[in-house]
Order: C-alpha cells, then sequence, then structure tokens
C-alpha cells in the first residue's frame, strides 16, 4: 500500500464510520471503520512515526467530516456574510478534532515495543488509546464530546441503562475493543483466547442489556405528581426569519400564542404550569417594540386570570453595559430568564459552556476574527445551576450545547428534579444535526437518573423519563406545545452520578493491566 493507496483507503475508512446520519443508523459502519483502522495500524508496522501519525490524522479527518459535515448548513442561511467559511465548517474544524486520533495512533505505535507483537494485546491497547483521545476530544480544549462511540447504541435502550453505571466513556471503550477484537479474529493464527476474550466482552454486553431490561421493567415510568406539568413551546421559526427584524413581531405572536394556548382536560386540574421557550427565542431588540410589549402584557394578564400558576421560562440574547477602569463596552450573553404570571423576572442564568469558533474564539488575542454569530462573541456565565422558586421542580438549566458534557449537567450536592435544555437548532435544518443532538438529552437523562425537558425551536422537543424513554415529542418541522407531567427522578442516584467517569479509568486500567500480564508470562 503506497503512493496514492494509503491516503485513500484511509479516508475511505474513516469516512465509512459516519455518514452523517443519526448513529444508531450506522452501527456497523462504526464499528467496520475503527475495525479497519485498527487493522491499518497494526500491519503496517513498517511505518515511520511521521507517517502513523499522519495516517491517524486522515482517518480522524475523514471520520469527523463524515460525522459533522451538517455544520456547514448554518452558513447557508440567506444573506451570511461569513459563507466563505464553508470550507472551514465542513472540513477546517474536523481536521483539528483528526489530530486526536492521530496522537493515539502514535501512542499505539510505540506501545508496540512494549507488547503490541501478540494480535490480541494490541486489540486492547488499540482500543485503550482510541479510547483515551475520544476522553481527550471530550474535555480538552474546552471539549467536543459529539458523537462518541458510545452514540451508535441509542437504538438499544436496554444497553443504554449500563449509562446509570459505567457512563459513555467507558460503553465507548467497549464498543472500540468489540470493534478491534473482531478484527483479530479475522486475521489472527492463533486466535482462541481472542476468541475467548470477544466471547466474554459480548457476554458482558447481554448481561448489561438484559441487566438493563429488568431495570426498565422493574422501573416504568412515574410522575411526581399530578400538580404541576411542563409545558414545552415549539415556534418552528426558520433560521433565516430568526434574526430578520421584519418578523420580530410575528414571532412574539407565535411564542405568546403557545404561551397562552388552552390546557387539554386531562391538566385542568393542575395547579402549576412550567412553560419553556426554546434558546434565544427572545432578544433586546424585539422586546424593544410596542407591539411586544402590549402582546405580552396582554398574555400575561390572561395567564393571571387562570386558575393554574404560570411560569414562563425562555431563551434570550441579552447584554450588560459594563464601565471597567473607565472604559463602557458592551457584553453579550446567551442566557434563559425566568417569570412569573406578573411577567417579572425572578432568575437568570447565562450559558457558561460556549461553543467554540461560534459563540466565542478561543486565543482571540491571537486569531483576531469574529466568530459567526456575527459580533465579538458571548461572555461565559457563573457556571451550573440549580433554579428554586415556589411550586415549580428544582430545575438545572443547560442552554443548548451544554447537555453534551457527561457527569457535568447537574450541581452534584444539590439534586435538581429535572433538567431543562432549551436550544435552536434551526440553523442545522433537515440534517443529521437535530437527530444527533436530541440524543444527548437521551443519554445524559440515564446516566444522572433525572429526567429531561428538551423544547427546541424548530424541533426536536421532548421529554425522556430518568431511564431514557421517550414520554412525549414533537418532531422537526412542527409548531405546536407539549404538555405533560413530570416523570420521577430515579430512587436513588445513579453509580455514575457518584462516581463521574472513574468507571472508565478502571476499564482502562484493567485494559492495560492484561496485556502487560500476558507478555510477562509470555503467552502468544
Amino acid at each position: 500500500m503506497s503512493g496514492y493507496t494509503l491516503p485513500l483507503f484511509l479516508l475511505m475508512s474513516g469516512a465509512v464510520g459516519g455518514f452523517g446520519f443519526p448513529p444508531y443508523y450506522i452501527f456497523p459502519f462504526t464499528l467496520l471503520s475503527y475495525g479497519t483502522f485498527f487493522l491499518f495500524l497494526y500491519l503496517r508496522s513498517d511505518l515511520l512515526p511521521s507517517k502513523i501519525f499522519l495516517s491517524g490524522w486522515l482517518w480522524g479527518t475523514a471520520y469527523f467530516v463524515s460525522n459533522l459535515w451538517w455544520t456547514g448548513t448554518a452558513l447557508l442561511i440567506d444573506e451570511n456574510p461569513f459563507l466563505w467559511a464553508l470550507p472551514l465548517a465542513v472540513v477546517g474544524f474536523p481536521s483539528l478534532l483528526g489530530f486526536f486520533p492521530a496522537f493515539a495512533a502514535l501512542l499505539f505505535f510505540f506501545s508496540r515495543k512494549l507488547w503490541l507483537n501478540k494480535p490480541l494485546n494490541a486489540a486492547l491497547i488499540f482500543a485503550l488509546w482510541i479510547g483515551f483521545s475520544e476522553y481527550g476530544r471530550g474535555y480538552f480544549f474546552t471539549g467536543f464530546p459529539w458523537n462518541i462511540p458510545a452514540y451508535i447504541w441509542s437504538d438499544f435502550l436496554p444497553l443504554l441503562q449500563s449509562l446509570s453505571l459505567i457512563g459513555p466513556f467507558a460503553l465507548s471503550l467497549l464498543t472500540i475493543a468489540l470493534s478491534s477484537l473482531v478484527a483479530t479474529c479475522l486475521f489472527a493464527h492463533k486466535r482462541r483466547q481472542t476468541v475467548l476474550i470477544l466471547s466474554g466482552l459480548c457476554i458482558l454486553l447481554v448481561s448489561l442489556s438484559v441487566w438493563g431490561s429488568l431495570r426498565l421493567q422493574n422501573n416504568p415510568t412515574e410522575y411526581k405528581d399530578s400538580n404541576t406539568i411542563v409545558r414545552l413551546l415549539q415556534p418552528n421559526i426558520p433560521q433565516a426569519q430568526k434574526w430578520n427584524r421584519d418578523t420580530y413581531d410575528q414571532q412574539i405572536d407565535t411564542i405568546t400564542k403557545l404561551l397562552t394556548q388552552p390546557l387539554e382536560e386531562k391538566f385542568q386540574s393542575t395547579k402549576t404550569v412550567f412553560a419553556i421557550a426554546p434558546e434565544t427565542a427572545l432578544n433586546e431588540t424585539m422586546l424593544s417594540s410596542v407591539h411586544a410589549f402590549e402582546t405580552i402584557d396582554t398574555a400575561f394578564l390572561r395567564l393571571q386570570s387562570l386558575p393554574q400558576e404560570f411560569y414562563f421560562y425562555t431563551g434570550i440574547l441579552r447584554s450588560e453595559i459594563v464601565e471597567t477602569e473607565g472604559v463602557i463596552e458592551k457584553r453579550n450573553y446567551n442566557s434563559s430568564l425566568l417569570f412569573n404570571e406578573s411577567g417579572e423576572v425572578i432568575d437568570i442564568y447565562d450559558k457558561f459552556h460556549l461553543v467554540p469558533f461560534g459563540e466565542y474564539m478561543p486565543y482571540s488575542n491571537i486569531i483576531p476574527i469574529e466568530p459567526v454569530v456575527k459580533f465579538s462573541g458571548f461572555e461565559f456565565g457563573d457556571g451550573l445551576k440549580t433554579l428554586k422558586y415556589g411550586n415549580l421542580p428544582a430545575f438545572s438549566p443547560l442552554i443548548c450545547y451544554e447537555i453534551l458534557f457527561p457527569a457535568e449537567v447537574v450541581v452534584k450536592d444539590d439534586r435538581p428534579e429535572i433538567m431543562v435544555n432549551i436550544t435552536n437548532d434551526a440553523w442545522y435544518g433537515n440534517s443529521p444535526g437535530p437527530y444527533q443532538h436530541v440524543l444527548q438529552a437521551q443519554y445524559r437523562a440515564i446516566e444522572e437518573g433525572i429526567p429531561v425537558a428538551r423544547a427546541a425551536n424548530t424541533g426536536m422537543s421532548v421529554i425522556y423519563d430518568a431511564y431514557g424513554r421517550k414520554v412525549v415529542s414533537l418532531s422537526l418541522f412542527k409548531e405546536g406545545v407539549i404538555d405533560s407531567y413530570i416523570p420521577q427522578i430515579s430512587s436513588e442516584r445513579t453509580l455514575y452520578s457518584k462516581t463521574g467517569n472513574l468507571p472508565y479509568f478502571l476499564l482502562s486500567f484493567l485494559f492495560l493491566l492484561f496485556p502487560f500480564l500476558r507478555t510477562l508470562t509470555n503467552k502468544n
């Protein structure tokens, strides 16, 4: 394999792993991609370290392009002045992510001198280093844990219950090992032990699935009570209209219409309604018009006349004027506001985990370029909160991107009753993006044992119970509301919510220890 053959093989192998469809559609392709990447690294031990690193980068770049090509659709919105950045979005960012598997490939290469002459050892060490690169991608340089390997199991809810025990990075490690061990069985001459280890891994995954199935059977969806309901607003405003000032009054009309929509008969006896609108549903310019003032005032007066107590939680773009050492500057925030039924703001939450290159520019003192949000960027919020007020359930507010981060979605010593994720996926149209994004909410619900209410501008708005079951939902591009009682949290905190990623590190240690012990005993 030389000349153009090598890079083409790596690009094709990486591209097979994604395709950009919802992850559960590509289950076999992702396993195939990791398997062929392992075989290449193992069989091409003659390559120089520089070529191994380049090989890992080529494979990783193709893999992430196939997973994330849809991010470029955000730049195809009408009259976007940053259309020139489309290649950077489609290829540039994935090429940066490609350095994670590149370094993993290099570590695999240098590990070979210790114990990788044995195929079984090599399969486990490959999984170890690729798993470590995925963990690093999730947390290093602000983190981007999008489509880690564990997401290919999203159509297997019983197995996903293992997230409550070991978390997504440990499940990703097992997934990569499954791929590399299957690949090893296809070429190794002495495969008895490999088959035994692979069988053991399959038995473990099946056992976790059986346990998960029993967990689901023994914990049917139950609701906190009948006194409080959640109302999710899905205004379905196309991104091309979202920042068009000529449509602001119409947007206000849509939001207030959904907010004040009559309750279904079965919810008429409820005492409290927790209404939730998506990320950036409002902004300061929108609220500055006479029409907005009158429409919102009328809406709150109508809510006050109802027998239920209403609270309105919504995303908003807001700003503050700050004077520092005689210099006056405007600071922008991607925030959310909590209103009572009198229209008074009773709490504010500012997004703290911002999207790199979209909401802020990393190393902006070095790279003087505006983010694609058309201004100098947002300010960082103070961090996670558990908001409590009146008869509302205690909730953890998470704006868009913040739902991505395992073990970083709730205040540990102040466990909420529900996680509230607001987002605007209209940027990405009918692409794989919204489908991939909604899975993040499902996984976090299972990991923490806490239900999630997700309000999305164009969809998909959904409520998951504490076990990842979809309670109610609205599909893409459908205007409407979802009313539902609030699912009950798990009776006890999950193991993962207590230990975080400790199971991943313990499993990684075992993956390191086993080849080491085999090498010491000189077994083939």
